[in-house]
């Protein structure tokens, strides 16, 4: 009997692993896009405004993943259409302030991540 219960209630977490998995996979792909833009714009002494600018555009696809991945898990767990698209807006906001915030930091150092 439990081990009937069980398995119910394992199926019916499994969409929601799916669900998270794509969104960690696409977080991390969006992530290594912004690290790489960030690597490469140190290593060209891109000015802080300059890689600003360019921070955004320079991983469309991956953001758009990212953001459709998050949106998905979100409306799928009962979260509003609207609410799931700000907190996925929310999301990448946070990433692109932590890329930026990042290369100031090196920038003004004088250093360079790791890898």
């Amino acid at each position: 009997m439990i081990s009937t219960v069980l398995a119910f209630a394992l199926a019916a977490a499994a969409p929601g692993q799916g669900a998270a998995d794509t969104v960690a996979k696409t977080r991390k792909a969006y992530s290594a896009c912004l690290s790489g833009f960030m690597k490469k714009s140190l290593k060209a002494g891109t000015e802080e405004a300059a890689f600003k600018a360019g921070l955004g555009p320079a991983c469309t696809a991956q953001e758009q993943a990212f953001r459709a991945a998050v949106i998905s898990a979100d409306t799928a767990s009962g979260i509003k259409r609207a609410a799931a698209e700000e907190g996925a807006g929310l999301e990448v906001e946070d990433l692109l302030l932590n890329a930026s915030e990042s290369y100031e930091g090196y920038k003004a150092t004088n250093t360079s991540p790791a890898g």
